[in-house]
């Protein structure tokens, strides 16, 4: 039983890192708009976007549109490398 869960632990932790990889890349695409509008680009906008989305909220959504500057994606990445460490700690709790 306690297998499972270390296994379950590790491909959810993976899991979240390939998309804190495509986090990423959805970031750089938007500074590339040949790249951004391209079928691969708006696939991967909608992966990401539903979730980045919800850091672009307020203030940060102010700054955002007024600066240019989007913090949303170092925010949506700072809140899953909270979950994996959350995730990493229960797996060694396990042990």
């Amino acid at each position: 039983m306690i297998n499972f869960l270390l296994s379950t632990i590790s491909v959810i932790n993976w899991l979240l890192y390939i998309y804190t990889i495509l986090i990423v890349l959805n970031a750089i695409t938007s500074w590339l708009p040949f790249l951004y509008n391209s079928v691969v680009g708006r696939y991967l906008n909608k992966l990401v976007e539903p979730y980045v989305g919800l850091f672009r909220i307020g203030f940060l959504k102010t700054i955002a549109i007024k600066a240019g500057v989007d913090v949303s994606p170092v925010l949506a990445i700072f809140v899953i490398y909270v979950i994996q460490n959350l995730l990493t700690q229960l797996a060694f709790k396990l042990i």
